[in-house]
C-alpha cells in the first residue's frame, strides 16, 4: 500500500496460510494528519476486503487524548472506527514534565478475541513500549525438508573393511608409470569400494516451522 506521503515508513507481514496481516506505520512528527488519515482509509479498507484480521503497531504521532479538541485528529480516529478498528492503548506513552501524549499505539480490527494491552515503564527511549496479547489460533504447516547423507552403520564398517583387505590394490595401479595417473587410479578404486558400503541415499524430513507455517492448528501468543 503506497502513500502519496513519502514520509510514511510502514512495513507489513502476512503469516503463510492464514487471514492474519501484521504491520508496523510510522507518521513524522509534522507531516499533515489529514493525508496520513487518507492512507489510512484505504488501507484498511483493503485489509476488511480481504476479511484478514490485522494488528498495526505505530508510532502515529497523533495524540489521540485530543479528539475532543483537535479537528484532524478526530476525523483520523474516527475513519479508525468506520472500518471497525480500534486503539488498544488509551493511556499516554510519551510524559515529560511539561505533557503526557497517546502518540503511540496498537490498531485491530479483532475486539472479539481475548486481548491484553499494556505499556511497559521503561527508559529505553522517552516513549514508553507498547505491547499486545491476543490468544489466537494460528496455522502452521510441516515442511518436508529433503537431504542427502550416508549411513554409517556397524554392519556397513565391518563390510568396508573386509572389502580393504580382500581388495587386490596392485590391479588399480599395474603398467602405470606416472605417479599422478597411479593416484587417481587407487583413489578412483578405493572410491568405488567406500560408494559401495556407503552409498548416499535421500532422506525426507518432516520439520515444523515456525508458527506461521503449519497445518495444525495450534494455540500461541501473538504480541506486538
Amino acid at each position: 500500500m503506497n502513500s502519496s506521503d513519502n514520509s510514511i515508513e510502514s512495513v507489513f507481514v502476512e503469516p503463510v496460510h492464514d487471514r492474519i496481516i501484521i504491520g508496523c506505520i510510522y507518521r513524522p512528527p509534522g507531516s499533515d494528519i489529514d493525508s496520513f488519515t487518507v492512507y489510512i482509509d484505504s488501507l484498511l479498507s483493503t485489509i476488511n476486503k480481504e476479511h484478514k484480521i490485522a494488528f498495526i503497531a505505530g508510532y502515529f504521532n497523533i495524540d489521540f487524548l485530543k479528539t475532543d479538541v483537535h479537528v484532524p485528529t478526530a476525523d483520523y480516529v474516527n475513519c479508525l472506527f468506520t472500518h471497525c478498528f480500534f486503539p488498544v492503548i488509551n493511556r499516554p506513552t510519551r510524559i515529560s514534565e511539561t505533557s503526557a501524549t497517546l502518540i503511540d499505539n496498537i490498531l485491530t480490527n479483532g475486539p472479539c478475541r481475548p486481548l491484553l494491552s499494556a505499556i511497559i515503564f521503561a527508559d529505553i527511549s522517552d516513549h514508553l513500549p507498547v505491547l499486545a496479547q491476543t490468544n489466537l489460533f494460528i496455522k502452521s504447516v510441516v515442511q518436508l525438508k529433503t537431504i542427502y547423507k550416508r549411513t554409517y552403520s556397524d554392519e556397513a564398517k565391518i563390510r568396508f573393511i573386509n572389502y580393504l583387505y580382500s581388495s587386490d590394490w596392485k590391479s588399480c595401479i599395474v603398467n602405470i608409470d606416472d605417479p599422478n595417473t597411479a593416484y587417481s587410479s587407487f583413489i578412483d578404486y578405493f572410491k568405488k569400494i567406500f560408494d559401495s558400503c556407503f552409498p548416499i541415499i535421500k532422506v525426507n524430513l518432516k520439520r515444523k516451522s515456525s508458527p506461521i507455517k503449519t497445518m495444525d492448528y495450534q494455540r500461541t501468543n501473538t504480541i506486538l
